[in-house]
C-alpha cells in the first residue's frame, strides 16, 4: 500500500508541475501572462492559442498537450454555464 501512495503522490506532484505552465487569461492581460511565465520558465517557449471569447490560453513548450486540452474544455464548461446578461 506504501507504494501505491508514492506513486500517487509523484503523480500529484508531476501533475502541479505541469499545472503552472498552463492558464486561461482575459486577451488584454495576455502579455502580462507572457512575461511572467517566461521569468518562471526561462529554456521555455511561451505559445499563446485564442479560445474564440474573450480569453486566451497560455502555456509553455513544456506542457502536455492533454492538459492545455483539458484547461480549455474546462473554461468552455464554465463559459457555457454563465448567465447572460
Amino acid at each position: 500500500m506504501a507504494s501505491d501512495e508514492n506513486v500517487l503522490e509523484r503523480r500529484l506532484a508531476h501533475a502541479a508541475s505541469h499545472a503552472s505552465r498552463v492558464r486561461i487569461v482575459l486577451t488584454r492581460e495576455i502579455a502580462e501572462a507572457i512575461d511572467e511565465m517566461e521569468i518562471l520558465f526561462p529554456h521555455e517557449a511561451v505559445l499563446n492559442a485564442p479560445m474564440g471569447c474573450e480569453h486566451v490560453c497560455v502555456y509553455t513548450s513544456s506542457a502536455p498537450a492533454s492538459l492545455i486540452d483539458e484547461r480549455i474544455r474546462e473554461h468552455r464548461r464554465e463559459v457555457e454555464h454563465l448567465p447572460a446578461f
